[in-house]
This record gives structure tokens, sequence and C-alpha cells, in this order.
């Protein structure tokens, strides 16, 4: 089919049907992914992202037992949104949005394809703009979906201003070479913020991107609560509860300080504040430490929240439901250990020695008291709030 002068092919995704550019993927041996310039947007590897949207509404709102309503405000074709309208019960309201009128028109197409023409709207505005035209006609939402191709920091301020209190806000990074510290002068030009490369960079990432979000909330009077936030493949994904008020912004504020990172004795140290304390020295070799920040220092997750989530996946009826079973047992494994995973590999090549197999360093850490943890930003990853001497110690000794 060529609707719209470029070739089409009809997916199914969740209980959704849709109309799709049939354009092939890039493949590497981590992922697939849709490349950036197609007619219209549709990315088959965030799958998995969009079935835990669905999870997550479905989990919260139940929760409240109350009509809701959505928007994602750069849709592409439409489908997080479509599969939100459709799968979630309670929502009665989702606004599509796509600054690309081929996108708009598309999405528009997937809309009568399922029916879902009663509650599903689509417009085609720059996505501030139809932000800010909700929040000026006091007609929020409940639930926000920025999910760019690239920083989502361009549309944070907008998005605030169109969400109701306690509701909640999600946002896509699929810059995360910049995030990861690869490129730190573009990310300090899209976050203000210092970026850091070390071996658990993903994490660091992700703090950084919430940290930036909960400082742009503060501005316009609102805290907020992280529920959940995961990195996967090429993205990074944070879904946060936004309290308005100024208790709501003071406590969300008490989240943010600084990362700081020994290169030597691979020492880290996370300190709260907004002072970035200059020429700081390691507490346990004295060598000079790098920093990174303002990031966000507390909890990445909401424990309770995530197991609410694995409840509603068990539950669900989607296809590949394994591995989003294993995501979300992995945070919740993680959801209160202490921050900043270690990997073994990377430890062992700085001492020139080989990886002993993780089970025994787990043993020795836990042995001398210390509690581990699996970590989803690596696979071999692990967290503890044991020392970094001590780490390196039970891998020496492994």
């Amino acid at each position: 089919m060529k609707p719209q002068g470029f070739p089409t092919k009809t997916v199914t995704e969740g209980c959704v049907k849709l109309l799709v550019p049939d354009i092939p993927v890039k493949s590497s041996a981590e992922f697939r992914v849709a490349p950036r310039k197609t007619p219209v947007f549709y990315n088959p590897s965030m799958t998995l992202s969009r079935d835990l949207a669905v999870l997550v509404l479905r989990a919260y709102f139940k929760a409240l037992a109350q009509r809701v309503s959505g928007c994602d405000a750069l849709a592409g074709c439409g489908v997080r949104g479509l599969r939100l309208a459709a799968e979630v019960d309670g929502v009665d309201r989702v606004v599509l949005n796509d600054i690309n009128p081929i996108a708009a028109e598309l999405a528009s197409t997937n809309v009568e394809i399922n029916g879902l023409g009663a509650k599903v709207s689509v417009g085609n505005k720059d996505a501030r703009l139809l932000f800010l035209n909700y929040a000026a006609s006091g007609k929020g939402f409940d639930y926000i979906d920025v999910d760019p191709f690239g920083s989502p920091a361009p549309f944070i301020q907008a998005a605030a201003l169109a969400i109701r209190d306690g509701g909640i806000l999600a946002a896509t990074a699929t810059d995360t070479a910049a995030l990861c510290g690869l490129y730190p002068r573009a990310c300090f030009r899209k976050y203000w913020v210092q970026s850091l490369k070390t071996e658990y960079h993903h994490e660091v990432a992700t703090r950084l991107l919430l940290g930036f979000i909960a400082r742009t909330l503060a501005m316009q009077g609102m805290g907020v609560e992280p529920l959940l936030t995961y990195r996967e493949a090429h993205y990074i994904r944070v879904y946060v509860r936004v309290h308005r008020g100024a208790k709501g912004v003071n406590e969300s504020l008490r989240g943010i300080g600084y990362l700081h990172h020994c290169f030597r004795c691979l020492n880290r140290e996370m300190k709260h504040g907004f002072t970035l304390e200059m020429g700081r020295t390691c507490g346990s070799c004295g060598h000079a430490m790098a920093s990174a920040g303002p990031l966000w220092v507390e909890k990445l997750l909401e424990k309770a929240f995530c197991e609410r989530l694995y409840d509603e996946a068990q539950a669900s009826t989607f296809k590949e439901k394994k591995p989003l079973l294993r995501l979300i047992e992995t945070l919740i494994d993680e959801a209160e250990a202490a921050a900043m995973y270690y990997i073994p590999a990377k430890i062992c090549k700085k001492l020139g020695i080989q990886v002993p197999p993780t089970r025994i360093i787990m043993d020795r850490i836990k042995h001398m008291g210390y509690s581990f943890s699996k970590t989803h930003y690596a696979a071999d990853g692990f967290k503890t709030d044991a020392p970094a001497r001590v780490v390196v110690e039970a891998v020496k000794l492994g």
C-alpha cells in the first residue's frame, strides 16, 4: 500500500493494528532500530517500552480508580497513544500529535483502523505549542509522554505546564552518548550538567536526566517523585509522579546533588546539595576526584510500584512477556540497592587479572556483611554498599 506516497505495511502490536512505513530497520548485535529519516517514525524495537507504558498506566491509575486523559505529543504513527487508549481501562481521552503532517495523517488513519475516534484525537503542531495551548485552556492531562528522537530537554518545561497535579510525566532520551559522557559539551548544552564517562555511565546518564527533569519542573512550582527509571537498548526512560506546590518542590530538590569518582581506586561518593565542591580529593586514596552533576542522588525506583507492575505484567497477554518480566524482576531487586554499579571485567582489566565468577565475588562481599544485588544496567554488573576498596579486594581474591 502507498496511501501517503511511500510503501506501508500493516502490523499488530498489543491490541492495535497499525499502518506503518515499510522501511528496513538497522540491526546491531544488541538491538534493532528504525532509521531516523523515514516518512513517519515507527520503531519495532521499542515494543517493550510501549508494553511498560501500558503497565504503568494500568498499575498507577487503577489504584486511583479515576478516569484519566493522556497525551503523546511526538506520536509518529500513533502506536503508543493508541495502545494506551485501547489497552488501559479508565483512559477516556488521548491526544496524539506530531509536527510532521504526514505522521499526523498516518496517525489519523490508524485511529480509524482501530475504531478509536470517540476517545482519540490527532493534532499537527509543535509539541511545545500543543502543551501551552492545553495549559492555557485549563484542560491538562493526567499522563504526558515525551518520546522524541534524541533529547527530551526542549519539551520538558512546556510539558510540565500541561500536567495535572498527581499526574505522570514520562520521558525518553536516546541521546545516550551525550548523557553517558562521550560528548560532555553536547550534554552541557542540552541539560546544563557535567557528564562523566565511567564504567557505570548508564546509571550516571539516568540520574543526570532525572535531575534535569526535577530542576526544570521545580521552576514551574512542581516536585517529582520517581516511580520507574530504566535503561534498555539505546534509550533511557523515566516516569515521575508530579506534585504541585512548594512542599513537593522542596522535597524533590533534596534529591539533587553531585557524584564524585576516583579513577585511581574506583571510589565513588554521592553528595546532596547544589554546590559543587571543587578540587575534591578521594577519602580513600587521596587522589583528585572527577565530578558529574547536578544529578539525582536519591532512589530511582519505587519498589512497591514496580511490584504492582510485575503483577500487571504477569496478568497481561503480551506476546513477549518473558523479557518484560525479567526486566521488572531485576528492577525490583535493585530498587533499594546502593547507587552506582560495578563491572568485574572493568576492575580486572585495571588490575591485569582474570575475571572471577560473579558468584564468588557475591559470596565474598556478602560474607563481609555487605549487600549485593544485580542491576539491569549491565548483564555482568552488580550493586553493593561495600566500599570500592572492599569490592576490589573481593575481586582480587576471586
